[in-house]
């Protein structure tokens, strides 16, 4: 939970919300398939937009580790620094507190089918 007091009084943003906002900015990246949700078969989605994700606020800053799900061919190094930043970027901007870092786990990758 973060938690900032102004002279206004406090406002609380749940680790929830960080863990949405990051799947949602994940969502935006090209070979992406979706979160990886290893509770159950689907993948990203709107019911479960956090699965797979996880955000935790320490010492004033934020975070995040996410699991995905790649398209076969992709450059998943490549990959993985674009959800960083993007990742980073929407969580700071909602938040306006510092993302010191974005772990990304790939932990599955889609196959195309062949037709035979």
């Amino acid at each position: 939970m973060i938690e900032k007091q102004n002279n206004f009084g406090e406002v609380r943003i749940s680790d929830e919300v960080i863990s949405v906002v990051s799947s949602i900015a994940v969502g935006d990246v090209e070979g992406v398939v979706g979160i990886y949700d290893a509770g159950k078969t689907g993948l990203f989605g709107i019911k479960s937009a956090s699965k797979g994700v996880s955000a935790e606020m320490k010492d004033n800053v934020i975070s995040v580790d996410i699991d995905i799900v790649v398209k076969y061919g992709v450059k998943m190094q490549e990959v993985s620094w674009e959800i960083q930043s993007k990742v980073k970027n929407a969580v700071e901007t909602m938040t306006g507190i510092m993302v010191q870092k974005v772990n990304v786990n790939v932990k599955g990758i889609e196959i195309p089918e062949t037709s035979e």
